[in-house]
């Protein structure tokens, strides 16, 4: 692996968790990368839904919105489990995005935030960390 090139994706995840702890205090809600964190996240995502549909956003602030809150789900996720089992952050093949990688499984909490903001209340980001943290 490129040693730059994952320097650079560990900045913007850093930039991103920046991002997204900045915004939860605008929401007056306190992301502290626990798992009670996560129903704020989803009140949170809620919200931008809402937006999105209201403001017609562009494809690019709903991809980085998806960035920003992805990488705080991705981070909860590893804190709480997925570092232990050896889990790293990983370059998606497929995307630009970032994702949570072990051997040949992976989980990609950008991809679920980016569904939530399209998809509604459906793709849940509570439920979805719930039933991975408990699997």
């Amino acid at each position: 692996m490129d040693y730059m090139k994952d320097r650079i994706t560990e900045k913007r995840i850093e930039n991103n968790l920046y991002k997204a702890v900045k915004c939860a205090e605008d929401f007056n809600r306190a992301f502290d990368f626990t798992p009670g964190s996560i129903k704020d996240l989803e009140d949170i995502l809620d919200y931008y839904s809402e937006d999105i549909k209201i403001k017609a956003l562009k494809e690019e602030q709903i991809s980085n919105l998806s960035c920003i809150f992805g990488s705080y789900l991705g981070q909860v996720l590893l804190d709480q489990r997925y570092k232990k089992e050896g889990y790293v952050r990983s370059k998606n093949t497929k995307s630009s995005f970032p994702i949570l990688k072990k051997d040949k499984v992976y989980i990609s909490p950008i991809d679920k935030v980016y569904k939530r903001l399209i998809l509604g209340p459906d793709e849940n980001v509570q439920t979805y960390f719930q039933a991975l943290i408990n699997i």
